[in-house]
């Protein structure tokens, strides 16, 4: 077993929960980021097993999220995301590296990819967007799919309402985690319930209402300046779906593309034997 480092860290933007599986291995680091937003890198924990490949894998919980919220939710901004991630590379790399996004993380990755820091070696794009409005055009697109009273319910955002709770279940099922949920998604998930604010301050009050500040985020136009190999892969009833991966498709000039078939929005959960191996191949290119 991999060594392990569990630790809070202090950063120039904020105290930061950190975890580092296999520091001492030979091969390219990976950095992880999280989605939500305002989740904890537990969900992500399959990944600890590319450290037996011989990559450390560094986790850390975004400012505001999990252990780090000792940073309030109101203060948090994509801006600051980005800091908070070159801290953390100052922390734990001192040569090339990868970033492995999921989710509204694709947002740092690509920011942080368009900043050329001189270290990035490779990017992974896992069921990611390069705009907003994408996501959300994915999700409507599949909004649409369910029961009538469920998608009212769900355009009211009438918390209360029964079919409104119903809706969400059918989605999640569907779009999000077609399996039991893995013990580290149960605390992610635990985690943004408890403290739902840096979510709601980027999203929105849910994941069908995309008001937040990540509203009208859009890198589309700027895709082609990214010169690292990417890899871009969703599940195949992801909620990121095809809207989402397309135009990263279109867009980034080294990159590759996978749908995870029978998987959705977490194929390293649901599929995470070939998942895995997706990611460690395309590491081990590097």
């Amino acid at each position: 077993m991999p060594d392990v480092l569990d630790e809070v860290i202090e950063t120039p933007v904020g105290p930061t929960r950190l975890r580092v599986v296999g520091a001492d291995g030979p091969r390219t680091p990976v950095v992880t980021v999280h989605g939500g937003p305002g989740m904890t890198w537990d969900y992500l924990e399959e990944f600890d097993a590319l450290a037996e490949q011989g990559f450390p894998v560094i986790h850390y919980d975004q400012l505001g999220s999990g252990g780090s919220s000792a940073t309030p939710a109101e203060a948090v901004t994509l801006a600051r995301l980005l800091d908070q991630l070159d801290a953390v590379l100052a922390r734990t790399v001192s040569g090339p590296y990868a970033v492995l996004t999921h989710s509204s993380g694709s947002a740092i990755g690509l920011e942080h990819a368009l900043r050329h820091p001189p270290g990035l070696e490779r990017l992974i794009l896992a069921s990611g967007f390069a705009a907003s409005r994408h996501i959300a055009a994915s999700l409507a697109r599949l909004v649409r799919s369910l029961p009538p009273e469920q998608q009212a319910a769900i355009a009211a955002s009438d918390f209360d309402d029964p079919a409104y709770a119903a809706g969400i279940m059918t989605f999640y099922r569907r779009h999000v985690f077609r399996v039991a949920p893995s013990p580290g998604l149960q605390r992610s998930l635990a985690a943004v319930v408890e403290n739902p604010g840096v979510n709601r301050r980027l999203w929105g009050q849910d994941i069908f209402h995309l008001t937040g500040l990540y509203a009208d985020w859009n890198v589309v136009d700027r895709l082609s300046e990214i010169a690292v190999p990417v890899l871009a892969y969703r599940g195949e009833h992801d909620e990121a779906g095809a809207e989402c991966m397309d135009p990263m498709m279109a867009g980034l000039p080294r990159v590759e593309g996978v749908v995870v078939a029978g998987a959705s929005h977490v194929p390293h959960i649901e599929q995470p034997d070939f998942t895995l191996r997706l990611v460690g191949d395309f590491l081990a290119r590097g």
